[in-house]
């Protein structure tokens, strides 16, 4: 057992070490107690679980990994996320990244429509701008020629307060104030959105690593009985002469079992 935890330890692309057995006697279970496995666990630099026997079993082992599982069963699943729970977490991914984007679209427009409520129409205030300079005009025409050079300069000094509170300056202000709150919304909405891609790609990459296609371009293979159509997932499960269907990455073969070794 110490032995095979080195050769993993130093292999690449090992991701998990599962170290257990089925259930047996005290005696059977006794390798899990003995130093140099406990020490080779420990030392390990890849995560470790511990599945040895029954729940009510307990070794040292259990002590030294990084996990331990009640059974070799619970180890296995305790290492491999399920396929289901990935799916659904990556349809509820999809879902908030719909919702986003939908959310992103209604606030722009809500707050396009308040900033453009603002904006007032100006014609009104230019129509009484030019009512008072008509209505001052005429007042100094009529008024005393004494006084013409004085009604002159107050009809400067009005045209420059127009200028200055001129309504298309304070519209233009407006629309450059709305353009800003535009990009600034663009801009947080597209940062929110390709953080949920992100998490997205991820997921998906995950549901990927576990489709057992990809388990068998990494060069592991699946037999099954040829009679009964069933995986064989133990060497006791076949016997000298049986057929055996083997599959890899790029197709399969059939095979004769000519011996077993347990």
């Amino acid at each position: 057992i110490a032995q095979a935890m080195g050769v993993l330890a130093s292999r690449g692309g090992v991701d998990m070490i599962i170290v257990g057995r089925g259930g047996g006697s005290v005696e059977d279970l006794w390798a899990f107690n003995e130093e140099v496995v406990v020490r080779a666990i420990a030392a390990s630099p890849v995560p470790t679980i511990s599945a040895v026997g029954h729940e009510t079993d307990f070794t040292l082992s259990d002590l030294a990994a990084d996990h331990r599982a009640s059974t070799p069963t619970a180890g296995a699943q305790m290492s491999v996320p399920d396929r289901a729970d990935v799916w659904e977490r990556v349809t509820a991914f999809s879902l908030r990244v719909r919702k986003a984007e939908q959310y992103g679209r209604e606030t722009l427009r809500r707050e396009y429509r308040l900033a453009a409520g603002a904006l007032s129409d100006p014609r009104p205030l230019l129509q009484a701008r030019r009512y008072a300079v008509v209505e001052l005009t005429d007042g100094l025409v009529e008024g005393l020629r004494g006084r013409l050079r004085e009604g002159r300069e107050r009809v400067a000094d009005l045209a420059g307060s127009v200028r200055d509170h001129s309504p298309a300056a304070w519209v233009s202000r407006k629309r450059g104030d709305l353009a800003v709150l535009a990009v600034r919304a663009e801009r947080q909405t597209e940062a929110k959105r390709a953080g949920l891609r992100r998490a997205l790609e991820v997921l998906q990459g995950k549901l990927a690593a576990l489709d057992p296609k990809s388990v068998l371009v990494r060069g592991y293979a699946i037999a099954t009985h040829r009679e009964t159509g069933r995986a064989v997932r133990s060497a006791s499960e076949v016997a000298p002469v049986d057929a055996v269907d083997v599959r890899v990455a790029d197709g399969a073969f059939g095979t004769v079992v000519k011996g077993r070794k347990e």
